[in-house]
């Protein structure tokens, strides 16, 4: 996920018309669709879905500390319930990557070539 802020600085020595910025903005809006997404869905599922990534974090920082601590696993039965255990693990990195969130581009608004 993207993390970096956007910090810009505009410097001017007289006003800038806020027609003018507005207009300036609306067209970069218009020509880049990433400007432009929105959540395709409800804002409680964007909270629960946010929930469960802190709940699925707090359960991999755990499973890591008792990974160390604990002895190697070394009969059939203690193999094959870390092996399932790493197996729900990639199930459940993989649904979260690839299913949430969904967003949707809302389509441009028709300027006038004339501003």
């Amino acid at each position: 996920m993207w993390n970096s802020k956007c910090q810009w600085t505009l410097r001017r020595d007289r006003p800038l018309e806020e027609a003018a910025l507005r207009a300036a903005l609306a067209r970069l809006i218009d020509r880049h669709p990433a400007l432009r997404v929105r959540l395709a869905d409800p804002m409680r599922l964007f909270d629960a879905t946010q929930k469960a990534f802190s709940v699925f974090e707090l359960w991999r920082a755990q499973r890591r500390r008792a990974r160390r601590s604990a002895p190697t696993p070394r009969g059939p039965l203690q193999r094959l319930t870390a092996a399932l255990s790493d197996a729900a693990l990639g199930a459940v990195q993989w649904s979260f990557r690839r299913a949430w969130p969904r967003v949707a581009s809302v389509p441009p608004r028709i300027v006038c070539p004339c501003m």
